[in-house]
């Protein structure tokens, strides 16, 4: 089991700041939320000085100040007589929010009259209170704010704790639950660490979940709350358990002056204006209100509840957001209250619809025991039970469930169960049959089983289990048996039935791998938009997928700038939102496209390992296949090979969908690394895709055969065959595929350098060869764009530097290369 190896210490601007202050002889109010690393800084900074330091701390009451230091007490006693030639005392007060209202005002006294010069740390909250508010507005003493940590920050602090980088998911997720703070920082990944769920994967460290709140901040929180008045303490722990409440409910179930305290005390915000509720509150920071509920014992727990069901109407204390609503029934199970099916099911669709699994999982499981087993609605609550342990990775535990539900449509019940139930038990089983299991034929007789039963009772579930059975055909990549009916269905559907949204991703890859690339992107692009306008309640990702389809269409066509716009660079805004993951793996596309493949590597890379953890449907396929490509044109040959074998040993799942393109790339990479010649297996591939009508890979499969070997003539038909397909297959890139593929045949240099530069603007990057001299990977990268014809100033723009430095880069490679020219270096790097 990994630990924590010395927590980093992140340089601060503060740190100079409070340097600079007392190297001038000024006092300090160090200011900031509890955890944020004020002491730390202050720490720091002391540690430098050669002068003693007087410690008082507001957690220590109990001692007087002249058992703190004989002086101190001395300088109060007679704070209004000269001093002299004394050096006024360091004075480090710690907690400063904590001090009584009299030591307070002593200790800002030594300070107005040059008798100490003073350091504070103290919450944010008490900054504007009496005496401090005083000092450091006069001038008395200078006021440093110390911030959370940014997500920038948080990114390269873990990346030095933990010795390596993190994906992107996981760094915002840590960034969201922590808010930058960085004790609770430092103490989630401890825990994560020591819970096996923060994990390192190729080299990249990966989280697949959170934890409860660990010891230490259990003690924290435990510290905070014995501090509080009774009354003011169950009124946090009533907002904690909650998650969030109207301010106009809790003015009914508290007393007037207790939420005025805990906003004051900073431990409560008031934000979140819902038309519909006012504001709402809720405990200032997530891992304190996690903490908080971890505290609270059951009977004040079942008490607390009790209050609030007994003062507000059941409408009421579930308004607000739907993430209250599934607090609230949380709560009421902690509590051993049993809670109604309807309100339970609501819940567990509210932890679904926000991707929290494991909430969907406890909830479900603490209904089942009070759910008779003849109550029809126990069905629905195994049912989103079995979709959530799916989403764990669990099909041992999902297929339990649905194996449940089969016996309750096969046994006595107290109303018979509603057509439904079959329609989404089968439509579970086929996602598991395929998607888990690899298993497409099973999850088509999943359904044809269910439209058997439901012909004559439920005609208008058939229509969806069509649907449902045409979209399984199309992520299997059978694209000649489901396409035109998918279309079809497509072309005469309202736009309103959001059920056929479900065949728009398999329509618009099947329609780009068959050659169809300008009726793939309209239709990507008018029902990414659709799906926006009209989501599917039942599968509120649909949008996302669709936008992957659309990405992948428009790279294959080559327009590289349509394709920025989808998967947002760091330049612009994405149009659409994705899953983190699968944004990360856009990027990559998007960089690969560009040739930038130093970034193209990284980001492939993370999004490679975040999969290789956790992978509900099979989508690292396609991913590791591009990681091979971009760690092999990076130069990284020990992780091009690792990913070529990943990749071909990973079940294809729902990347069966665009396993041409896999192959493809898996031959892209074997041309990087030029292990083995790559002539014969484009032959192969191209065969492959011809068989299935797979025209748009079959004409870049037949490209590779070509220029693989340029100094060898194609096999007979082969050129004629590209020629055709380049009739059909229309773009920008397969345009740019045709021209080189000619010209190399021809043998005709100049065009072939400028059918290059044409595929460079379309996307696509050939393989420079095996160097006989070592170029560093940026001078790789920059070689490769100025061979295939970007100019200085475009190749500064791609990677965010000067052009001088380009022509710097460039200068080193033409002296290594022993070359004078950009004409001259595209023939070097061919060699």
């Amino acid at each position: 089991m990994p630990t924590l190896p010395p927590w980093p210490v992140l340089p601060r601007a503060e740190t100079a700041e409070l340097r600079d202050a007392l190297d001038a002889g000024r006092s300090v109010v160090v200011v900031g939320d509890a955890g944020v690393g004020k002491s730390e800084l202050v720490s720091g900074v002391l540690a430098g000085l050669d002068r003693p330091v007087v410690t008082v701390s507001g957690r220590a009451p109990e001692l007087t100040l002249d058992q703190v230091h004989p002086a101190l007490a001395a300088s109060l006693l007679d704070v209004h007589t000269p001093r002299g030639d004394v050096a006024p005392l360091l004075l480090r007060v710690e907690d400063a929010h904590l001090l009584d209202r009299g030591t307070a005002h002593a200790l800002c006294a030594l300070v107005h009259h040059g008798r100490a010069t003073m350091v504070a740390t103290l919450r944010t909250a008490a900054a504007s209170r009496s005496p401090w508010l005083e000092l450091w507005k006069d001038g008395a003493a200078e006021r440093i704010d110390v911030p959370a940590f940014s997500a920038r920050q948080v990114e390269r602090l873990l990346e030095t704790a933990l010795g390596g980088p993190l994906t992107t998911d996981t760094c915002l997720r840590i960034v969201a639950r922590t808010q930058g703070n960085a004790f609770h920082l430092r103490e989630l990944v401890r825990s994560e660490l020591a819970a096996g769920t923060l994990v390192e994967s190729q080299g990249t460290w990966v989280g697949v979940a959170g934890v409860p709140p660990g010891p230490r901040v259990l003690d924290v929180m435990r510290a905070e709350l014995d501090r509080l008045d009774p009354v003011v303490r169950e009124g946090l722990e009533l907002v904690a358990l909650a998650d969030e409440l109207p301010v106009r409910y809790l003015a009914v179930l508290l007393p007037e002056r207790v939420l005025d305290d805990l906003v004051r005390e900073g431990l409560v915000v008031t934000d979140g204006l819902d038309s519909a509720t006012g504001l709402l509150a809720r405990v200032s920071h997530p891992m304190y209100a996690e903490a908080i509920r971890e505290l609270v014992p059951p009977g004040r727990r079942r008490r607390l509840y009790a209050r609030v069901r007994a003062a507000l109407p059941l409408s009421a204390a579930t308004t607000g957001s739907p993430l209250g609503t599934l607090r609230m029934v949380t709560w009421a199970l902690e509590s051993g209250v049993r809670e109604t099916p309807a309100r339970v099911l609501a819940a567990m669709r509210v932890a679904l619809d926000t991707q929290r699994w494991q909430s969907a999982v406890w909830v479900g499981t603490a209904a089942l025991e009070f759910v008779a087993a003849d109550d029809p609605q126990r069905a629905d609550v195994l049912l989103l039970r079995g979709e959530a342990w799916r989403h764990l990775d669990r099909p041992g535990e999902a297929n339990e469930d649905l194996a449940a539900v089969a016996a309750l449509l096969a046994g006595p019940t107290r109303t018979p169960l509603p057509p439904i139930v079959r329609l989404r038990l089968s439509q579970q089983l086929a996602y598991l049959h395929q998607f888990h299991e690899d298993d497409v034929d099973q999850a088509l007789a999943d359904l044809e089983d269910a439209r058997r039963h439901l012909t004559d009772v439920a005609p208008e579930h058939v229509r969806v289990l069509e649907i449902d059975r045409l979209a399984h055909l199309g992520h299997a990549g059978r694209f000649a048996e489901c396409l035109d009916a998918s279309l079809e269905l497509l072309d005469t559907t309202d736009a309103t039935d959001v059920t056929v949204l479900r065949l728009a991703n398999p329509v618009v890859l099947g329609l780009a791998q068959t050659g169809r690339l300008e009726e793939a992107v309209r239709l990507g692009t008018v029902y990414a938009q659709r799906a926006v306008t009209y989501p599917d309640p039942e599968r509120p990702w649909l949008s996302e997928d669709i936008v992957v389809a659309l990405g992948m269409a428009l790279a294959w066509t080559g327009d590289v700038d349509a394709l920025a716009r989808v998967v947002g660079g760091p330049e612009q805004a994405a149009d659409y939102w994705m899953r983190e993951a699968l944004a990360q793996t856009g990027r990559g596309v998007l960089a690969s496209s560009r040739g930038q493949w130093s970034d193209a590597h990284r980001d492939l890379g993370m999004a490679a390992a975040r999969y290789s953890i956790r992978d509900t449907v099979g989508t690292s396929g396609y991913i590791v296949a591009a990681a091979a490509v971009a760690a092999a044109a990076a130069g990284d040959l020990r992780a091009a090979r690792a990913a070529m074998t990943r990749a071909l040993a990973v079940p294809l799942r729902i990347s069966a969908s665009v396993e041409p393109e896999i192959r493809l790339l898996l031959l892209d990479a074997q041309a990087w690394v030029g292990d083995r010649p790559v002539r014969p297996d484009a032959l192969e591939l191209a065969t492959w895709c011809a068989e299935r009508a797979l025209a748009r890979t079959e004409l870049e499969a037949l490209h590779r055969a070509v220029v693989a070997e340029p100094d060898s003539p194609p096999p007979p038909g082969v050129l004629d065959r590209v020629v055709e397909l380049g009739a059909t297959v229309t773009g920008p890139r397969p345009a740019a595929l045709v021209a080189h593929a000619r010209a190399v045949a021809d043998g005709d240099r100049d065009l072939a350098e400028v059918a290059l530069r044409r595929l460079g603007e379309a996307g696509l990057w050939l393989p420079t060869g095996s160097l006989r001299v070592v170029l560093t990977r940026r001078e790789r990268e920059i070689a490769s764009l100025a061979a295939g014809g970007l100019s200085s100033k475009a190749i500064a723009e791609r990677f965010t530097l000067s052009v001088r430095t380009v022509d710097s880069h460039l200068s080193r490679v033409f002296t290594k290369l022993g070359v004078r020219s950009r004409r001259e270096l595209a023939g070097a790097l061919r060699e």
